[in-house]
């Protein structure tokens, strides 16, 4: 089990984004024909993003968008939902999970072309969020007795905990270790961060709760919150700093993915309730 060095360093309202830098660049991103559209993370160093589209007949299939402009859909061979998360790595790696035939959810990895099952160890559900450079990779999962995060580098599962926090989903791990993962505290959701054996917790102000997307290598963090009307904004925190995002028009807007670049991708629905994926540029 991982041990992390006991400090708590709560992210306060330091600053907030008066005006978003980003609020004139939104772009959409349908995948071609599907009812619905989700971007789940990227963008790559290449300039590729991940997501998840749902067709005509309400199935859901993952896909990559090259930075070249190109669909590829992506389906684990026999499931009957597959799902993407995460970014591509460097090396093209992707990331996600699937639904068997017996609704049994599993994580898995594609790696030049080919699929491999990820399952946490005495398992019943396991989902993989996050992929970094060298292959390690973060993920959530359930057994009979407990659901938990986990982290799995060259094999190796290791739950992931520290004192105080009960993490609940597991979103990305960067290319030095450091994690993002959903976690409670004293009954709120939030979002925690852990970097070289410190805890930050990411909680937008004056949110009744907020949710990770993503982290990058830098540890900004992107992800949603609720207000007190019940919306969901997308968000972006950089330097101590909340900046809110939103897509113009839109009911409901979520951030699900940072670049080091600070380019920020996600999902939004319209005022049809459909959703789309954004890519959005400081």
């Amino acid at each position: 089990m991982r041990k992390e060095k006991f400090i708590f360093c709560l992210a306060t309202a330091l600053a907030i984004g008066a005006t978003p830098i980003w609020a004139q660049n939104y772009t959409t991103i349908d995948y071609p024909g599907a009812v619905s559209t989700a971007i789940d993370g990227g963008p790559s160093p290449q300039g590729d993003v991940v997501g998840t589209y749902v067709d005509t007949k309400n199935k859901s299939h993952g896909f990559i968008l090259s930075n070249k402009g190109d669909f590829m859909s992506i389906d684990y061979p026999g499931a009957t939902s597959t799902a993407v998360n995460g970014w591509v790595n460097p090396s093209g790696d992707i990331i996600g999970q699937y639904t068997d035939s017996t609704n049994k959810t599993h994580g898995f990895l594609l790696r030049d072309g080919a699929f491999s099952t990820i399952d946490y160890p005495g398992g019943t559900y396991t989902v993989i969020g996050g992929i970094n450079p060298s292959g390690e990779m973060i993920g959530t999962y359930c057994t009979t007795a407990q659901c938990g995060v986990f982290t799995l580098d060259k094999g190796v599962f290791t739950p992931l905990t520290f004192p105080g926090v009960v993490l609940t989903f597991g979103a990305t791990v960067s290319p030095s270790g450091d994690t993002v993962s959903a976690c409670t505290v004293s009954g709120k959701g939030n979002i925690c961060l852990i970097a070289n054996g410190q805890l930050t917790l990411v909680y937008f102000p004056g949110s009744l709760g907020t949710a990770p997307g993503a982290g990058n290598p830098e540890n900004d963090v992107v992800g949603g919150f609720t207000d007190t009307l019940l919306k969901t904004h997308g968000f972006i925190w950089t330097n101590g700093v909340y900046t809110q995002l939103d897509v113009p028009g839109a009911t409901y807007t979520y951030a699900t993915g940072i670049s080091p670049k600070k380019e920020v991708v996600g999902y939004y629905y319209d005022t049809l309730g459909k959703y789309h994926g954004f890519i959005v540029r400081p």
